[in-house]
């Protein structure tokens, strides 16, 4: 993957979803994500990005 900007933060995504509620995302995915994100922050399934990994003719490795 080659990303052309850096990934938003937690907290820019969530403003920007928020913003956007019935236009881009629906209300009710919206209300059931933003009710479990905590736990997700909070156990790091979301956040800071992951490690970048080098791939080989192997598979990834990392960096």
């Amino acid at each position: 993957m080659r990303p052309y900007k850096p990934a938003w933060t937690a907290e820019a995504a969530v403003l920007e979803m928020t913003s956007q509620p019935g236009k881009h995302f629906d209300p009710e995915i919206l209300s059931a994500f933003l009710s479990i994100l905590p736990g997700l922050l909070e156990d790091g399934e979301i956040g800071e990005p992951a490690p970048k990994r080098a791939v080989s003719a192997r598979g990834a490795s990392p960096l």
